[in-house]
């Protein structure tokens, strides 16, 4: 089982090295395009330029879109600055979403470069080169065109605040590749080192979680170094297939070991428990000899008590006898009372029925009460809104009352005055001079109030015309009407006044009548305030609130009564279900008696014939017993002793399960993670977890060069080189490795 689990290990360690050198070495390009309509899918590619200590100073992400006919891409992230690398559409960078649209001339594949240095810090691993010229630590600018022996070595840190998914499914591949021609020698401990024609490669591999610190030692007289290229990401599932298989075979060797260990521990601890077990039978044979011994000496006494057991066998086979009738009556009874308990569960399941209607009959009295309740509170609104009518009535009676009683009868007097002094003055139905009845009146001035002129009254007092009105025939209603509204009345006061004149025989009777129908109404109105609602309202809600309280009790009293029904139903099914088997275990125990009965007179016999067989061989049999006893506590104490090596056989079973334990561990966290690895996991954008759709991620790191004439060629280099983009700069890394490729070849 170890042999197979240490080389499939063996195996998979090799596959995920050559798996790594070709990720490493392939270039990173768009999926092909789907033909499907579906969303756009993302590769993102993040480079990274360090200087000769790991310390980042260029990064920039390069995502490559397969549109799929989308028309717009929107990606999260923080830039400092967006390059479009495929057309001129303009980005809209706001709130860290970067957005392209193209409308309709939307291209295939697009691709886009984002200056950032966010990524890096949350990459699984911190990255540092530190150096040593013969064995004496040195800065990296001393370095250049050194003699000796040059140690260069890189550290690989796990990152504690990445992602989960990073520090578990992340592989990183560093590589340094020197001239055969510039170097004396070359050490590369845990590298893979290539040499192909003049040139050799060291490849260094680091897996999921592990901490590495790789060493180069470089001989050399003029020493430069071309830095490390590093290459990180997530390995794909189908790639992985080794591993995902070890780990599942490991998971079911897991599970089968633990299932042997708790079967091993069951066998260890029989044992331990057999080993005092056995030293206690062969003690328990001792005690069993010293009890032969004492039989043996006892036996006259014991073939006497033995006679006596044997009359007492013979007493138990007749108290037996009867038995079997009594169980037979007890099974008898069992089956009455079966049906006649039966009977009463179905009578009470059919009261159960009659309580369920009488609950649904309850649900309806209910909500006539509710019904009543509502109707009650309507009939009060009513009765409230009635008295509040009735006010309002009295009021307006009140208000008739005064009309009819004081008003009216006062407009009466008041046009029967009017009618006089018309009469008095047009009473020959010719207009007569003003002076014709100065000697009727005395003149007096209009201090009552009438129009400005002389008053004439008659020899009453009453005003019979005044010098305004001195001239023209006016008819009563004109005279009426110009006298009103010269008092203040309006036109349709006057016309209402000579109303009531023109009718007043039929306003007096009506009056008369209307206080007669007034004091009626009085009447009926203080009947209808002495009515008393409230009391047949708080009646009405007492008596449905008692109503509800009887119906609520009712209620649980048929409820209860349904649930203790059940409980009987209950037992019932319980007892129906166990009755037969308590009426079969009385049937056995009636043969059970039975047989017991024969049992006693067959044991009775045997044990006579028994006797008669020990008293002949009694002493035969004693010396027998003697010599089995002791040789059987002999071979139970040698058993025991064998057992002592249960106590080495537990230490190795805890070697070997911590063993296990040991490189598992290894595998899940302390050295690495390549048993924590996801084959399924879907990649994870380096930029934001908003970005959906990543098909693959990949990081690639290079360190600064060592050159003794670095500077010089910087600054040249600057100078004479035109602008680059990221594809020129993409291309001339891949060019080196090209090169790299072909000169292992040549």
């Amino acid at each position: 089982m170890f042999k197979r689990f240490s080389e499939k290990m063996k195996r998979s360690m090799a596959f995920v090295l050559c798996l790594s050198m070709s990720a490493s070495l392939c270039p990173i390009t768009a999926n092909a395009e789907i033909t499907d309509s579906v969303s756009p899918t993302c590769d993102e590619a993040y480079y990274v330029k360090t200087d000769s200590y790991g310390n980042p100073t260029d990064e920039s992400i390069v995502k490559s879109y397969v549109m799929n006919g989308a028309s717009s891409i929107t990606d999260y992230g923080s830039y400092t600055s967006v390059n479009n690398l495929t057309d001129s559409t303009k980005p809209v960078v706001k709130d860290g979403t970067t957005t392209f649209d193209f409308g309709s001339n939307a291209p295939a594949s697009f691709y886009f470069e984002g200056k950032t240095d966010q990524p890096y810090s949350t990459l699984p691993w911190t990255v540092s080169c530190s150096y040593k010229l013969n064995g004496v630590p040195k800065k990296a600018e001393e370095l250049a065109g050194e003699k000796g022996v040059v140690e260069v070595t890189l550290n690989l840190i796990p990152n504690k605040t990445a992602s989960e998914y990073m520090q578990d499914n992340y592989t990183l591949i560093a590589a340094a590749m020197f001239n055969q021609d510039d170097i004396l020698s070359l050490e590369a401990p845990d590298a893979q080192v290539e040499t192909l024609g003049n040139i050799r490669a060291a490849v260094f591999i680091a897996l999921p979680g592990e901490e590495q610190h790789y060493t180069l030692r470089i001989g050399s007289n003029d020493f430069k170094f071309d830095g490390f290229t590093m290459v990180m990401g997530p390995l794909n599932s189908g790639r992985l297939s080794d591993i995902t298989d070890l780990k599942k075979d490991k998971e079911d060797i897991q599970d089968s070991y633990d299932d042997f260990n708790a079967a091993l521990d069951e066998v260890l601890d029989s044992l331990d428990d057999m080993k005092g077990s056995l030293n206690q039978a062969a003690d328990g044979m001792d005690e069993l000899n010293k009890v032969r011994e004492n039989v043996h000496s006892e036996k006259d006494t014991f073939y006497s008590d033995f006679d006596a057991f044997l009359n007492s066998l013979s007493h138990v086979s007749s108290e037996l006898n009867p038995i079997s009738g009594h169980l037979s009556a007890a099974n008898n009874i069992l089956t009455d009372f079966r049906q006649n308990f039966t009977d009463l569960n179905s009578t009470l399941l059919q009261t159960k029925t009659d309580l369920e209607s009488t609950q649904d009959t309850l649900v309806d009295l209910q909500n006539d009460m509710t019904h009543i309740e509502y109707r009650a509170d309507l009939l009060d609104n009513d009765a409230n809104a009635l008295k509040k009518d009735i006010g309002s009535l009295e009021t307006l009676l009140n208000s008739s009352t005064s009309k009819t009683e004081t008003e009216v009868p006062g407009i009466i007097s008041q046009m029967n005055q009017l009618y006089q002094l018309w009469e008095a003055y047009y009473g020959a139905a010719t207009p007569a001079d003003a002076t014709t009845y100065s000697s009727k009146g005395i003149l007096a001035t209009d201090s009552d109030g009438l129009p400005d002129g002389d008053i004439y009254y008659d020899l009453s007092g009453s005003v019979v015309w005044t010098t305004d009105n001195s001239s023209g025939y006016k008819t009563f209603p004109q005279f009426a009407t110009e006298i009103l509204m010269s008092k203040g009345a309006t036109s349709d006061e006057a016309a209402l006044y000579l109303s009531i004149w023109e009718n007043k025989n039929l306003v007096t009777t009506s009056l008369t009548s209307s206080s007669t129908a007034l004091t009626g109404v009085a009447q009926l109105l203080s009947d209808l305030k002495g009515l008393h609602t409230e009391e047949l309202h708080s009646l009405t809600y007492n008596l449905t609130d008692d109503g509800q309280q009887a119906l609520g009790d009712v209620w649980n009293l048929s409820a209860d009564a349904q649930n203790a029904i059940t409980k009987m139903d209950n037992i019932h099914t319980t007892l129906d279900n166990y009755i037969p088997e308590v009426q079969s275990a009385l049937d056995d125990a009636a043969s059970l008696a039975d047989s017991l009965q024969g049992s006693a007179d067959s044991l009775n016999t045997f044990m006579q014939f028994a006797e008669s067989i020990m008293k002949k061989n009694s002493k035969s049999l004693n010396e027998g017993v003697d010599k089995t006893l002791k040789n059987a506590a002999d071979i139970l104490r040698k058993t025991s002793g064998t057992f002592n090596s249960t106590d080495k056989m537990r230490k190795a079973q805890d070697s070997i399960k911590s063993l296990i334990d040991k490189k598992w561990d290894k595998y899940t966290g302390e050295d690495n993670n390549i048993f924590k690895m996801d084959p399924d996991a879907a990649p994870i954008s380096l930029t934001s977890d908003k970005n959906t759709n990543i098909t693959s991620v990949s990081v690639l790191i290079r360190t600064g060069e060592i050159k003794n004439d670095e500077k010089k060629q910087t600054a040249e280099q600057t100078a004479a080189k035109p602008k680059t983009t990221i594809w020129s700069r993409i291309g001339q890394m891949f060019k080196d490795i090209w090169s790299f490729l072909t000169g292992w070849i040549k």
